[in-house]
């Protein structure tokens, strides 16, 4: 009748796919209390059995032994339900189901004394089934009840009332701890399940990173490699063309000209196309501006504010750059606790520097190390590598109280185009002057 689960504790719910180390445990309260049931009704129904044969007492002990039977009933039924999940705590079926139960109790004890003692596991489904408050009141009221019924049968006494009274006690003492153990368990369980979550989110985020990571080093090689030599190939065969003198004896060969920078042109088109490909997906049709500016606009937490200058960075650099403050920016969401957020992006003659602060709580990097789970200190570390990559460094300026300041500054590189998303990539003209 009394589901003794971590479920109890309503506040916490439990995880659907965790099963609790406490689970055997309440099982075997749960089945603990069902025998001590069992063994009360049979006391209580051989009494009756015993009283039904006596002259005189007849009438008593089928009355007797009907509430029993009623209870039992009861309390079996009010077990089915619990275990398939249909009986909750505190609603009007449950209340009216154990004033039934009790209203069978009263008639099997007013009629047999050893039916009185059905009152301590009646104790526990009222506590556990009307919720601690509630049941203390009902569990006092069937105190009561108990200490009169059994006056009834050998009358009125200090030790008619200690019985019941130190029960009653006991089964409150029990229900509250066992209320406790339940609430730990379910947070326990809660917790759990948060961290597997948290580490099934963790490899889907390494994992892309890594292939983020393995693209951006394929985009890398391409754009300084093949396309590059594209390029080139592209004004040799340009100066080639106009090398040559107009007569009809070369028109044949400047033809083939045309041709071999028309091929190297398509080649190019393609290139820059996986490049395009290659690129995150908020880079694949905007600049590293309208990426930030977009991620600012995605997720709940401080306003961030962007600030850029767009500076002209490649497409290895763009995509490096939108990681690190994705990362920074989650990471003040998620621990800074701030109002706003002001990503900035600007640059020089040489370099261009990301910045990303707020004025949240801040943190003390010297107690938190690079590298340790927790406050985003593993992203940093993270961060920092793909600053390295760019031939860059990052440097984390925090206190605690006085908010947190990120700042990258990478070096740009020679032909880098202004912007990003398909810009980025770079556009070829048709005489192949300018770089991918």
């Amino acid at each position: 009748m009394v589901e003794l689960t971590p479920s109890s504790a309503r506040a916490v719910p439990e995880p659907e796919h965790v099963v609790s180390a406490m689970a055997p445990a309440f099982r075997m309260l749960r089945a603990g209390l069902h025998i001590v049931m069992l063994v009360c009704a049979g006391i209580a129904f051989a009494a009756g059995v015993g009283l039904s044969k006596t002259p005189g007492q007849t009438h008593h002990g089928w009355l007797g032994m009907a509430g029993v039977v009623l209870f039992v009933a009861g309390w079996a039924g009010g077990a089915i339900q619990v275990e398939r999940g249909k009986v909750h705590e505190n609603t009007a079926a449950t209340v009216a189901g154990l004033s039934l139960m009790g209203a069978a109790w009263m008639l099997a004890a007013s009629q047999i004394l050893e039916a009185s003692y059905l009152v301590f596991p009646f104790f526990f489904a009222l506590l556990f089934l009307l919720g601690m408050k509630l049941g203390t009141v009902a569990v006092a009221a069937a105190t009561a009840c108990a200490i009169f019924f059994v006056s009834l049968h050998i009358g009125f006494s200090f030790a008619v009332v200690i019985g019941p009274v130190l029960g009653a006690s006991v089964s409150i003492m029990i229900g509250w701890a066992l209320r406790a153990v339940a609430y730990q368990a379910a947070m326990r369980e809660s917790l759990l399940q948060r961290l597997l979550d948290t580490e099934r989110e963790l490899t889907v985020s390494q994992r892309e990173a890594g292939v983020q990571a393995e693209r951006a080093r394929l985009a890398g090689e391409i754009h300084d490699g093949v396309s590059q030599s594209l390029s080139s190939i592209q004004m040799l065969l340009h100066a080639a063309e106009r090398g040559l003198p107009t007569d009809d004896e070369h028109r044949k060969t400047k033809e083939y000209i045309v041709m071999a920078r028309s091929a190297a042109e398509d080649a190019q088109t393609e290139t820059r196309g996986m490049l395009r490909r290659m690129a995150p997906a908020a880079l694949s049709d905007e600049t590293l501006t309208g990426a930030l500016e977009r991620l600012a606009d995605v997720g709940a937490g401080p306003a961030v504010v962007v600030m850029s200058d767009d500076p002209p960075l490649t497409m290895s650099q763009q995509s490096a750059l939108l990681r690190i403050a994705q990362g920074a920016v989650g990471n003040a969401r998620q621990h800074s606790q701030a109002h706003r957020v002001l990503v900035s992006l600007e640059h020089d003659d040489a370099t261009a520097t990301l910045t990303i602060s707020d004025d949240g709580v801040g943190f003390s990097p010297s107690k938190a190390p690079e590298g340790t789970p927790g406050r985003g200190h593993f992203g940093l570390a993270l961060m920092r590598e793909r600053a390295q990559q760019l031939g860059g460094e990052l440097v984390v300026d925090a206190r605690p109280g006085q908010g947190t300041r990120i700042s990258v500054r990478i070096p740009l590189e020679a032909g880098a185009s202004q912007g990003g998303g398909q810009n980025g990539a770079g556009q070829a003209s048709n005489t192949g002057e300018e770089e991918l």
